[in-house]
């Protein structure tokens, strides 16, 4: 049924695409696309569009996995620095682009009115995006003043750090990215394959974060001696070593845990029970998901060979 409904609501949208006029409006007016502003609206179907969201997803999951990081005080040169001003430089030129995106309304039809889409986005992410570019380059900034004192600068790096957080907002706009590509897609087999990877991908995310939260309680207190950090000499070691096994007990705690690696303080030990506790609910949601869509490629693949032959 899934396939099905997916298929249909993908053959609805697709006859829209070539529709040279907008939906109907309340007054019964039909507007054309190529009227005034309204030819410069970016068509929802269109290839560059397509890779530009997909682009935009790779530096959205980017930036979910390199903002946690900040707990590891991982070297902000190299490659990492040139990916810091790549995905400045594309959210800022994003943001203006974001006035000319035409979409879908609930009914399949297209919107490609100029002042609906500026509306909605107004409506939608534009306060998000404005302020989350906003103190990207405040960062910037803060960085280049030489004239300020030390203390001043940690307090404002700090802060910083703390509101870019924000900036992880943007992973729920990606639910309409993904949907928006996933129309371009005529196989369900590979939609289907592509609900498996996102099983995947939340499974490394879910255990990213509970790495970066698990070493940043550890090492928050430098000077504590009773950590897991301190207790198991990590905290000399490289920045890559210090994330991996940190990553290694995450991940871990989906299956049961391990032992090279345990909690030396009650606040540690209060987090393993948490995450121990999520990982397992975890498990048995993502394992329950990952059975039905591999069924669901099975059933595919199946009525695909028994049409063939």
């Amino acid at each position: 049924e899934r396939v099905l409904s997916m298929a249909a609501r993908s053959v609805h949208q697709r006859s829209n695409i070539d529709r040279e006029f907008t939906p109907e409006t309340a007054d019964g007016l039909v507007v054309p696309r190529s009227q005034g502003l309204d030819r410069f609206v970016i068509h929802p179907f269109s290839k560059w569009r397509a890779l530009w969201d997909v682009f935009s997803f790779i530096l959205v999951v980017w930036d979910v996995l390199v903002i946690p990081m900040g707990a590891f005080s991982p070297p902000r040169d190299g490659f990492l620095g040139a990916m810091e001003w790549i995905t400045r430089i594309f959210w800022t030129a994003d943001f203006p682009l974001a006035f000319f995106r035409g979409y879908v309304l609930p009914s399949g039809d297209l919107e490609l009115r100029l002042l609906r889409a500026v509306r909605k986005y107004a409506q939608t992410w534009l306060a998000c995006d404005l302020f989350i570019v906003a103190v990207d380059w405040v960062e910037v900034f803060v960085s280049q003043a030489g004239d300020m004192d030390y203390a001043r600068f940690g307090r404002a790096s700090r802060t910083i750090r703390v509101v870019r957080m924000v900036r992880l907002l943007r992973i729920l706009r990606m639910r309409e990215v993904m949907s928006f590509v996933l129309e371009c897609v005529n196989s369900s087999k590979v939609a289907l394959f592509v609900d498996v990877m996102k099983l995947l991908l939340v499974l490394f995310v879910s255990g990213h974060f509970i790495a970066c939260i698990w070493y940043g309680i550890s090492a928050s207190d430098e000077g504590r001696e009773d950590t897991w950090v301190f207790v198991n000499d990590y905290i000399d070691q490289g920045f890559w070593q210090r994330y991996f096994i940190s990553l290694h007990w995450a991940l871990s705690q989906f299956a049961g845990g391990m032992d090279e690696i345990t909690p030396e303080n009650l606040e540690e030990r209060l987090v393993a029970v948490i995450v121990f506790l999520l990982c397992f609910i975890a498990a048995i949601i993502f394992v329950s998901n990952l059975t039905s869509s591999i069924t669901q490629v099975s059933l595919v693949g199946g009525q695909t060979s028994q049409q063939q032959a």
